[in-house]
């Protein structure tokens, strides 16, 4: 299995049922994967899903959708942080008058801007569903409310939409495989050149099954560049560093058949890198297309 590195977005919307006072909300959580840069996106086209929010109570009310940011001592979830600007998110609607039972229903628009430092970044914020006596606008008294936290991920790379499309016909028409996506190896000593493939017996593979020769380019990359997470107790190696090495860097993969990956590791005779545990994460991208097709494959390599 690998990772497309593609422009698809996908919803994960929890069961659990937000709920406070005379207002719900089927929507504890929301998580948006892939989202792309320097678009708008209605998050209902993309995911059949739009915020939504009932009045539950036995009188009508005036209900209010805001986005807003977390509240002061409330904590950010573990690998995100704070949306840097509320404006990125809007609603096509805000306010409703609604009887008992009535359900407002609002799009929401996404605008992440188009600059790197927002590449493969976690964002969090929340839409507040506010409730006030119907009817007068110049109330302020609330009679009810529930938050949904909203969680982005952003896309590493910045594909426009009709690249994204491409990527999927791509796939749909040409497919590899990496396999196995993941490589284990213990106890590596240090100050020595390691042959993964004569020590451990351990290599990837890209299996075509193509009627039709691909070539390939294998690297080394940044973990932070993929939306590949990091396990606890792991840890990405330094930046810039030429612990592992890939050959070949070009792979001419011909129509049904299968090409190998060598790994090649050394780290130096330093022993502040005794019992160092690190994650690399190895890319191989599909040529001759102008977008990126990807897998990456992952080594685990534990230091003696």
């Amino acid at each position: 299995a690998g990772f497309l590195r593609a422009g698809f977005i996908f919803v994960l919307v929890f069961g659990c049922r937000s709920v406070w006072g005379g207002i719900s909300t089927p929507y504890g959580e929301i998580v948006l994967d892939n989202v792309p840069v320097g678009e708008k996106l209605n998050m209902r086209e993309l995911t059949s899903v739009a915020y939504r929010a009932r009045n539950t109570s036995d009188f009508p009310v005036r209900m209010v959708f805001m986005v807003v940011g977390r509240d002061e001592g409330e904590q950010v979830k573990k690998g995100y942080e704070k949306i840097p600007d509320l404006a990125w998110i809007s609603l096509a609607e805000n306010e409703f008058q609604l009887a008992p039972g009535q359900e407002a229903v609002s799009d929401v628009y996404i605008s992440i801007p188009n600059k790197p430092e927002h590449l493969g970044k976690k964002y969090q914020v929340y839409i507040w569903a506010c409730g006030y006596p119907a009817g007068d606008e110049k109330n302020l008294q609330l009679v009810a409310g529930v938050k949904s936290r909203i969680l982005l991920n952003i896309a590493p790379t910045p594909l426009t939409q009709a690249q994204r499309r491409k990527v999927d016909d791509l796939k749909a028409s040409l497919s590899f495989q990496l396999i196995p996506d993941k490589i284990l190896l213990k106890e590596i000593p240090l100050g020595k050149k390691v042959e993964v493939k004569g020590v451990f017996k351990k290599s990837f593979k890209v299996i075509n099954p193509n009627d039709q020769e691909l070539r390939l380019k294998n690297e080394v990359v940044e973990r932070i560049h993929t939306n590949l997470s990091l396990p606890g107790g792991w840890e990405d190696p330094p930046a810039q560093n030429h612990y592992l090495d890939i050959t070949p860097k070009e792979i001419l993969v011909p129509a049904n058949s299968i090409e190998e990956i060598q790994l090649t590791l050394q780290f130096p005779e330093n022993k502040e890198l005794k019992g160092k545990k690190y994650l690399f994460t190895i890319a191989t991208t599909l040529q001759d297309f102008d977008v990126p097709v990807t897998f990456n494959g992952r080594v685990f390599a534990e230091i003696q």
